[in-house]
C-alpha cells in the first residue's frame, strides 16, 4: 500500500537552473521548411512510449487511490506523472532562471545596427509545459492575432510558468526590458504529459526548436499538505538512501529517448532544463514526508 510518513531530514537541496542560452539557435534558423528526418527512428521512440503510457495511467490512478497528491498544494509548479521503481511516484515540476542572466541575444536583433536583422519571424517554438501559455498577453499579439496556437486542449487555465517562459522567448518589446530572445517568433503550446511522442510528431512536420523548462522533481521537493500537515518531500528512494537522490545527473530512459531524437532529426534544438538542483533543503531534523515503498 502507498503511504507517506514523517521522518527526520538531513541536509541536502537543490539550486534551480536551466539551459535557456540554446533558444539563440532559433534567430539563426533557416526558413520554415520541410528537413531530413528518420522517420522510422523516431516511430521506434513514439511506440515504446505508447506501450507503457496505458500502464502508467493505472498506477498514477492507483496511486491517487491510495493518497498520493497529484500535486503538492494545489501548486501548479508540481505534478505526478508516473510510477517508478518499487513504485516511487514520480512528479515533474517547472524550472526557470532571471532573464538577467541569459546570453546577449540583443547583438544579432534588427534594431542593434551591428548588421543583423534576426527577429524569428516566420518561425514556431514548441512550448512544452504544464498548463498554456495566455495568449491573450500584450507582449505576444502579432499584427492581427495572438502569435500563441495552443496545440493540446489544457483542463487549466493559464499557466504563469508557460507565459513567463513564452516571453522569455518570443515577447514583442511593448514593455522594452520584456523583449524575448526571438521577438517575431510564434509558440506552440503543448501539454508536457506526452512531450516527447508528440515532439518526435512535429519534428517529421519541420519543428526545428522546442523549450522544456522541467523536469522531475528530485531530492527535496514541496511543501505538501498531507495527513494534516504540511512538510518539505523528500522524493528519493529510501531502499536507496534517506541522503542522496539518485536520479540527479542518472542517465535513464528518457534520457535516451531524448537522444534517439535528437540523433533522427539532426536538424532539430530541444532545450531542457539541467535539473540538477542541489541547494535548498530542509533545517536538519526538521519533519517531512517520504514515500514507503512496498516490500
Amino acid at each position: 500500500m502507498m503511504r507517506w510518513f514523517d521522518s527526520s531530514a538531513r541536509q541536502h537541496g537543490w539550486v534551480e537552473w536551466c539551459l535557456y542560452s540554446a533558444l539563440c539557435v532559433l534567430l539563426a534558423a533557416p526558413a520554415w521548411a520541410q528537413i531530413p528526418v528518420d522517420v522510422p527512428g523516431l516511430e521506434a521512440v513514439q511506440s515504446e512510449l505508447q506501450g507503457a503510457s496505458s500502464e502508467q495511467e493505472t498506477l498514477i490512478l492507483r496511486a491517487r487511490s491510495q493518497g498520493v497528491p497529484l500535486t503538492f498544494d494545489g501548486d501548479e509548479a508540481a505534478q505526478l506523472v508516473g510510477i517508478g521503481p518499487n513504485g516511487l511516484p514520480v512528479y515533474w515540476t517547472t524550472f526557470d532562471t532571471p532573464a538577467s542572466v541569459l546570453v546577449g541575444a540583443s547583438r544579432v536583433w534588427a534594431t542593434t545596427g551591428e548588421g543583423f536583422r534576426l527577429t524569428g519571424s516566420g518561425i514556431p517554438v514548441g512550448l512544452w509545459d504544464i498548463g498554456p501559455a495566455r495568449r491573450t498577453h500584450l507582449e505576444l499579439q502579432g499584427a492581427d492575432s495572438s502569435r500563441v496556437w495552443q496545440a493540446d486542449l489544457f483542463s487549466t487555465g493559464p499557466s504563469r510558468h508557460a507565459t513567463g517562459v513564452a516571453g522569455l522567448i518570443a515577447a514583442s518589446g511593448e514593455r522594452v526590458s520584456a523583449r524575448g530572445i526571438a521577438y517575431e517568433s510564434g509558440i506552440w503550446g503543448y501539454d508536457w504529459r506526452r512531450d516527447r511522442i508528440e515532439v518526435a510528431t512535429v519534428v517529421q512536420d519541420g519543428l526545428l526548436i522546442s523549450n522544456h523548462s522541467y523536469g522531475p522533481a528530485n531530492g527535496w521537493a514541496g511543501p505538501a499538505t498531507m495527513q494534516g500537515l504540511t512538510a518539505p518531500v523528500w522524493m528519493g528512494d529510501l531502499t536507496i538512501s534517506a541522503e542522496e537522490d539518485y536520479r540527479f545527473g542518472r542517465y535513464g530512459a528518457s534520457s535516451r529517448q531524448w537522444d534517439q531524437i535528437s540523433h533522427s532529426a539532426p536538424y532539430f534544438q530541444a532545450v531542457a532544463a539541467a535539473g540538477n538542483d542541489r541547494g535548498d533543503s530542509p533545517e536538519a531534523g526538521a519533519e517531512h514526508f517520504a514515500y514507503v515503498p512496498n516490500l
